[in-house]
């Protein structure tokens, strides 16, 4: 009789422990953590879905290796993967334009002119941004929405919390913030999007490469209205060494016709051959 005490007294106990595990504070069970992850996407996917033709002016900053650049910019795009944006001198001249309609990245210096095109798949804007933004992404964020990766599954998980807004990437962490973590073929993380649903917000977008490093990362910092739609007025890039991208928005226009011959560039008449 006193071993089966004995024996029901340890059954209980790991039974007690065994229920403490699976509760443990801000961990959720894989069924709640599926269910979780996809109302976060389905909420990321229905962002600004509506917006098409949009235009913008503002300013954009560069920065690296400890140098700074601060100029005017002017763009227009399309769909998901067409835009045209033109980078300006203080008079509001074209100094760089840059465009992509989906197929090919083109770039024309104006002075001195000089041309470049060369395809879209597998390249970026790195060279001109410093940041290996593809023209697809910045298509996205401009519009307020949240580029995806080509993904084999996704999950949940809490967002590290009391931190700064300089610790935590510019942004200060709230409690409602989840992680949305976006895998490939084999198991590796390519995506992290920091999402709290309470304020309908995103504020963080981290890309990755296929080794695991960091790609780039973008914050949201800002969002104001244009039209019906809620839109970003600041963009903050930055790699993982010392090259960051500021793009702040100062006027915007939303569903205006945009004609799709803009996004494909040619060598100026005079500069042929």
């Amino acid at each position: 009789m006193r071993w089966n005490r004995k024996a029901f007294l340890l059954i209980g106990v790991a039974l007690l422990l065994s229920a403490c595990a699976g509760t443990k504070p801000g961990l959720l069970s894989p069924r709640d953590s599926t269910e979780k992850a996809g109302i976060l996407l389905a909420f990321i996917k229905s962002i600004n879905t509506g917006l098409d033709g949009f235009k913008g002016i503002g300013r954009a900053a560069i920065k690296t290796a400890g140098a700074r650049q601060i100029m005017g910019t002017a763009w227009m795009a399309a769909g998901e993967d067409k835009l045209r944006v033109e980078v300006l001198d203080p008079t509001g001249r074209p100094v760089v334009t840059f465009s992509s309609d989906g197929r090919w990245l083109y770039l024309l210096s104006h002075q001195p002119q000089r041309f470049y095109k060369k395809r879209v798949a597998g390249n970026s804007l790195k060279n001109l941004l410093k940041i290996p933004i593809k023209p697809g992404d910045m298509t996205a964020l401009l519009a307020g929405r949240v580029p995806l990766r080509e993904y084999r599954s996704v999950s949940v998980e809490q967002a590290p919390g009391g931190k700064s807004s300089s610790e935590s990437g510019g942004y200060g962490s709230h409690a409602a913030d989840t992680v949305l973590v976006f895998k490939g073929l084999f198991g590796n993380v390519i995506q992290k999007v920091t999402v709290n649903l309470e304020l309908k917000k995103v504020h963080q977008i981290e890309f990755f490469e296929t080794g695991g490093a960091l790609a780039y990362r973008v914050l949201l910092n800002k969002m104001r209205g244009a039209g019906k739609y809620r839109i970003p007025s600041e963009l903050l890039f930055t790699d993982d060494g010392s090259s960051s991208l500021t793009i702040n928005t100062r006027k915007y226009w939303t569903d205006v016709p945009v004609e799709l011959s803009r996004f494909v560039l040619t060598l100026p008449a005079e500069t042929k051959p």
